[in-house]
């Protein structure tokens, strides 16, 4: 990433401006807006699921891959790259 787009995105939601003044406009009406949901959960996010590596889409789950631990697989076998990508 080039040093220009670093420096215009420091501080913001988005790159693009229209999504800026429109989070402007949605903030100043009280409006809530998934940018400060996000934020406000901080504290309380899981961790397998910001890296990718939580799967909900059976019933024998939700899965949770341990890269560190013994857990490298889904129960139905599935790995960490799939998983992430699903």
């Amino acid at each position: 990433m080039s040093e220009t787009i670093l420096e215009k995105t420091e501080g913001r939601v988005s790159y693009h401006d229209s999504v800026e003044e429109m989070l402007i406009r949605i903030r100043e009406d009280g409006m809530s807006n998934v940018f400060d949901r996000w934020a406000s959960q901080e504290k309380i996010r899981c961790k397998f699921c910001l890296e990718g590596l939580s799967c909900q889409l059976c019933s024998q789950g939700p899965c949770r891959i341990n890269l560190k631990g013994e857990q490298g697989k889904g129960v139905c076998g599935i790995g960490p790259d799939a998983m992430a990508m699903r």
